[in-house]
C-alpha cells in the first residue's frame, strides 16, 4: 500500500497541486494578489535566472529573434524595443538571430551562428548563456530562452498605439537607441556605403519612395492595407513641381512597381539594379532563390535600400516596418525629411 506519507510526498512535488495552496494561502495577502495580476503584463516584473559564474556584476538581458516568418524590419522593430527596455533598466543587453531566421545561412557562415552578426557589430557577451544572472522577462511562456521582451514591447509600444504607423515621439526615442547600439559591421558598410546610387542621392535634392507589394496586395488581416502606386507618384510628382526636388529614389519588393515609376519619371528615376524584386507577387523575404548566399543576400540588400532612403532629402511611402526603420535611422543620424509623406489608409481587419 501506499504510505500517506508518500501520497503527501508525491502531492508537494506537483508543481500545479503546490500553486494552488500557495494561492489559497495568500487569497488575503493584498501585496501577493496584486503581483500576481500584474506579473505576465508588466515589463518591470522580471525573474533573474542563475545560469553560471560568467558575466559577474551584470544584468544579461537576451533579445533573441526566432522567428521564421518574419521580416527584416520586424526583426529590428523587436530588437530595437527590447535595447530600449534593456537601457531603461540598466540591462546589459544580448542580441541574437536564431538560424530560423529567414536570413540565416549555414551555421558558420561569415564565423558565426548568429545571423544579426552578418550585418551588425555584435552585441552579446563573452559565454552569455552561462551569466550569474539573466534577466527573464515575461512573455507567453514560461521558458526564458523565448520570448522575452514580447511583453515588455507591447506595453512599451501601447504606450503609443502600437501600430504601424508609429508617431515622432517614438521614433526620436528608438533613434536614440539605434544610435547608441547598432552600428553596420565592415562588410555591411562597403556594401551600404560605397554605392554609385548612394553617391548619387548625395549629389542631388532627391525624394525616397518605398513601395510595398507583394503579400500587401491579398489584404492579409493585422497587416497595412495596400498604397496603389498612383497614389505614391501623384505625391512625387508634386514634390518634383512645388518644392525642387531634381530625382526619384526608389526602394520596392516589386519589379513591376520600378517600371511604372520609369514610365512616368524617366531618367529621374534610379534604383539598385542587383536587388532581388519579385515579378510574381510572392514576397521576396520568402522566395528560395538559388543564388550563392541567397538569404544572406536579402538582408544586404533591404539594408541598402533602408540607408538609400535615410539618406534622401524627402520621404513618400505607404506605412510598413521598412518605413518605420528608416524614420528611426534618419532620426538615429540626428536629421528630418524636408518633406514626408507617410501614406496610412489603416490595418486590414479581416
Amino acid at each position: 500500500m501506499v504510505s500517506e506519507m508518500s501520497i503527501k510526498s508525491k502531492l508537494v512535488e506537483n508543481e500545479n497541486i503546490r500553486y494552488i495552496v500557495r494561492f489559497f494561502k495568500n487569497i488575503r495577502n493584498a501585496r501577493v494578489v496584486y503581483d500576481s495580476n500584474r506579473l505576465y503584463s508588466n515589463p518591470q516584473s522580471v525573474f533573474i535566472d542563475h545560469k553560471g559564474d560568467k558575466n559577474t556584476g551584470r544584468l544579461v538581458m537576451p533579445i533573441i529573434v526566432d522567428s521564421a516568418g518574419w521580416g527584416f524590419g520586424a526583426g529590428l522593430r523587436y530588437v530595437l524595443a527590447g535595447l530600449w527596455y534593456a537601457d531603461e533598466c540598466g540591462f546589459t543587453p544580448v542580441v541574437e538571430y536564431t538560424l530560423n531566421s529567414l536570413y540565416a545561412q549555414e551555421p558558420g557562415f561569415m564565423g558565426t551562428n548568429n545571423p544579426f552578426e552578418y550585418f551588425f557589430e555584435p552585441i552579446t557577451l563573452e559565454d552569455w548563456k552561462n551569466s550569474r544572472a539573466i534577466v527573464r522577462t515575461k512573455g507567453f511562456t514560461p521558458e526564458w530562452e523565448d520570448d522575452r521582451v514580447s511583453t515588455a514591447q507591447q506595453c512599451m509600444e501601447a504606450e503609443y498605439g502600437n501600430t504601424y504607423n508609429i508617431p515622432d515621439e517614438y521614433t526620436k526615442r528608438l533613434g536614440v537607441i539605434w544610435k547608441k547600439y547598432i552600428s553596420l559591421n565592415k562588410a555591411s558598410r562597403e556594401q551600404v556605403y560605397n554605392t554609385a546610387v548612394y553617391n548619387r542621392i548625395k549629389e542631388k535634392k532627391t525624394v525616397g519612395v518605398h513601395v510595398r507589394g507583394t503579400d500587401y496586395n491579398a489584404g492579409i488581416k493585422g497587416h497595412p492595407v495596400k498604397v496603389d502606386e498612383t497614389e505614391h507618384v501623384k505625391l512625387v510628382k508634386k514634390l518634383l513641381e512645388t518644392e525642387g526636388y531634381e530625382q526619384v529614389f526608389i526602394a520596392s519588393d516589386e519589379s513591376g512597381a520600378i517600371e511604372y515609376f520609369r514610365s512616368v519619371f524617366g531618367e529621374r528615376v534610379f534604383c539598385y539594379s542587383d536587388v532581388l524584386r519579385s515579378s510574381d507577387g510572392e514576397p521576396v523575404h520568402f522566395s528560395k532563390n538559388k543564388r550563392e548566399a541567397h538569404h544572406y543576400l536579402l538582408g544586404i540588400e533591404i539594408l541598402k535600400d533602408m540607408y538609400a532612403l535615410a539618406a534622401c532629402d524627402g520621404f513618400v511611402g505607404g506605412i510598413s516596418q521598412i518605413s518605420n526603420c528608416v524614420r528611426i535611422l534618419k532620426s538615429s543620424a540626428g536629421e528630418k525629411y524636408i518633406n514626408m509623406e507617410l501614406i496610412d489608409h489603416g490595418i486590414n481587419l479581416r
